[in-house]
């Protein structure tokens, strides 16, 4: 890392790979709370995005709120994932709040795309939010550097590398479940 420091593109890289990880640990933690807000059964999951989804056609894309500011709660020794929520009316109804936070993934995404260390990370969990599935489990032990070929030559870019589970977030897509082999 000393050797990297030394030169203005390295610490250019260095700031860059910074703020991917904040980044990627804040898309995790909001991840998280949507996960746990659609684990309570199939039904209230399909009537939670079936009338998020009639929220935003009728009222259009819920302001995330989200703000450099709750990025900066990062530290690399201790983060405490409440500190990370984007800030939610406390009028705000689980419809509400689930669309603020889908907003919100969908900036962080976007953030990521915007900077050339995560622009790959950030490009794949931004297309699977547009298909309507949330990578939920996607932390810095399922990233990594890989060799890509770009313009005949080869490049290291971040990307994913285990994108574990999914979340749905369109009731449209189908619920698989995998029986147990006891139960086959």
């Amino acid at each position: 890392m000393d050797e990297i420091a030394k030169t203005d593109r390295g610490r250019e890289y260095l700031r860059g790979l910074d703020w991917f990880v904040r980044r990627l640990v804040f898309f995790k933690n909001l991840a998280g709370h949507v996960r746990r807000m659609l684990a309570e059964d199939a039904e209230h999951d399909r009537t939670l995005i079936k009338r998020a989804a009639e929220h935003e056609a009728e009222h259009g894309r819920t302001p995330s709120k989200l703000r450099r500011g709750v990025e900066m709660t990062y530290s690399p020794e201790y983060f405490q994932p409440e500190e990370l929520v984007v800030p939610v009316a406390t009028d705000a109804g689980p419809v509400q709040h689930f669309c603020q936070l889908h907003s919100a993934l969908e900036d962080l995404a976007d953030l990521m795309i915007s900077d050339p260390v995560g622009q790959h990370v950030g490009g794949a969990l931004r297309y699977y939010l547009d298909e309507g599935m949330l990578l939920a489990d996607v932390h810095l032990k399922n990233v990594g550097v890989v060799s890509r070929e770009m313009d005949k030559k080869a490049i290291k870019i971040w990307a994913i590398t285990d994108p574990g589970h999914f979340v749905r977030l369109r009731s449209d897509l189908p619920q698989v479940s995998i029986p147990d082999l006891e139960d086959a």
